[in-house]
C-alpha cells in the first residue's frame, strides 16, 4: 500500500532527526520531542532537511532552564528556512516562532513571529510552563503563526521568501524542551 507525501514526511523528520541527533545529545528523540541544551550560558543549531512541500509546524516549547551567564540571552527558535538563501551570520533567514527571556523579567518567555527578518512580539508565559504554538506558510506565501491554547494571539505576514526546505533549530542560554512537534 503506497504511502501518502504527508505521512512519509510525518515517519521521515523524526528518524531524520534521531541521526542528527546521532552526534549530538542535544536531540534527545522521543516520538516528535526533543532537547536543545545550552543551559551552560552556550548555543545549540541544528538545521535538518525536509520536504519542500512541508508547510506547519507545530507543538508545545517548554524552558526548563534559563542562564545569564553568557553572553547571550535565554532564547530558542523553531523555524523553515531556505538552504539558497544566502548566510547571513547570527541571523537566520527564518520563517517561524522565536521565544527569548529578558535579564529584567527572568522568570518570563516572550514569543515572536520571525519573517522578513522582523520579529513581531505575539504572547508570552512563565518559564517553566509549556506553551503551544503552531505556524504554516501557504501556497501564496502567508504565514500565519499561533501562541497559546486557551486564548491564542495570531498574526499573519506576507513571506518575500516562502521557500523552504529545512527546519532550523536553536537555543543559547537555556534548556528547551520541544514538545508533541508535528509537521504536514
Amino acid at each position: 500500500m503506497p504511502v501518502s507525501p504527508n505521512r512519509l514526511l510525518r515517519l521521515v523528520v523524526p528518524a531524520v532527526l534521531a541521526i542528527a541527533s546521532f552526534s549530538s545529545s542535544a536531540f534527545a528523540q522521543a516520538g516528535g520531542t526533543f532537547t536543545c541544551d545550552a543551559s551552560n550560558g552556550g548555543e545549540q543549531e541544528f538545521e535538518v532537511p525536509v520536504s519542500t512541500h512541508a508547510h506547519m509546524i507545530s507543538g508545545r516549547m517548554l524552558f526548563e532552564s534559563r542562564d545569564f551567564s553568557g553572553s547571550d540571552i535565554p532564547s530558542a527558535h523553531i523555524a523553515f528556512a531556505d538552504s539558497a538563501s544566502p548566510p547571513d551570520p547570527g541571523h537566520c533567514r527564518c520563517k517561524g516562532i522565536r521565544a527569548q527571556i529578558f535579564p529584567g523579567e527572568p522568570d518570563t518567555v516572550k514569543f515572536y513571529m520571525v519573517g522578513n527578518g522582523h520579529a513581531v512580539g505575539m504572547a508570552q508565559g512563565p518559564v517553566g510552563t509549556p506553551i503551544t504554538f503552531a505556524f504554516s506558510v501557504d501556497g501564496n506565501g502567508l504565514m500565519t503563526a499561533s501562541i497559546g491554547r486557551t486564548n491564542p494571539r495570531s498574526n499573519s505576514a506576507m513571506l518575500t521568501n516562502p521557500r523552504r526546505n529545512r527546519v532550523h533549530v536553536t537555543c543559547s542560554s537555556a534548556l528547551v524542551q520541544f514538545l508533541d512537534l508535528h509537521m504536514e
